[in-house]
């Protein structure tokens, strides 16, 4: 069953007080009650954002509008699209790396990976050789702290493939200036920045409904959307 607005409203609470990281898996614990803390932190990256996107779309619909400004010269663009749109559809799989007289096999990063590099002095080092699960040199295994900085560079440099959902990139071109460019897309906070104001929102209707009646909170957000406005209407502004 999905999570019902008193349940989104305890995420969006502890979540005040969460990093972005604890806030994906929040997230993702009210999608999966049954799931423990630790299954989650290991879902490859990409599986968790889609889960997000799944959340999104059930939550706020199937169509986002998002805001980018072009970094060559500054015109701001409103971007619409389709929560479809951001799904492609490629699962996280092991990718294997050969590069001179190396051989790597890279695994998809999990939240556990992204919490490591977070307390890390280098965090795209960090990150980097945590995705290494195995390595050899002329056949002999190597730990991943010995590999040379060149290695490291071929094994970020194909990190992505491993998990191609968790790297969203939307291909922009301005309108001003013809410049075109790729944008980072972070479901995470793209989606908590919409609770965030759905709670606001569905607190501020609370309140009023709450001060003109006398009703409980749990009564009003046992409302359909529908009735709460008519009611809402009703009080008037």
């Amino acid at each position: 069953m999905f999570p019902d607005a008193p349940t989104w409203l305890g995420v969006w609470e502890q979540g005040q007080r969460a990093t972005p990281l604890q806030r994906a898996l929040l997230i993702l614990q009210a999608l999966a009650p049954d799931a423990s803390w630790h299954e989650l932190c290991r879902l490859p990256l990409g599986e968790r954002d889609a889960r997000l996107l799944a959340a999104r779309e059930a939550l706020f619909g199937p169509r986002l509008e998002a805001l980018a400004r072009c970094p060559a010269c500054g015109e701001a663009l409103e971007v619409g699209l389709r929560v479809a749109d951001l799904r492609l559809g490629q699962g996280p799989a092991p990718q294997t790396v050969e590069h001179g007289d190396y051989r790597l096999t890279l695994r998809p990063l999990d939240s556990l990976d992204l919490a490591s590099a977070l307390g890390s002095p280098d965090p795209a080092r960090t990150l980097t050789l945590r995705a290494v699960e195995e390595a050899s040199h002329q056949g002999r295994s190597v730990e991943g702290a010995q590999l040379p900085p060149e290695v490291l560079d071929a094994v970020a440099h194909h990190l992505p493939e491993t998990d191609p959902q968790a790297d969203l990139l939307l291909r922009l071109s301005c309108p001003a200036c013809r410049h075109a460019w790729a944008a980072p897309f972070d479901p995470l906070a793209f989606l908590w920045s919409e609770l965030n104001a759905w709670a606001l929102r569905t607190l501020a209707e609370v309140h009023r409904l709450a001060s003109a009646y006398g009703w409980r909170e749990g009564d009003i957000l046992a409302l359909s959307p529908a009735r709460r406005q008519l009611y809402l209407g009703m009080v008037g502004p």
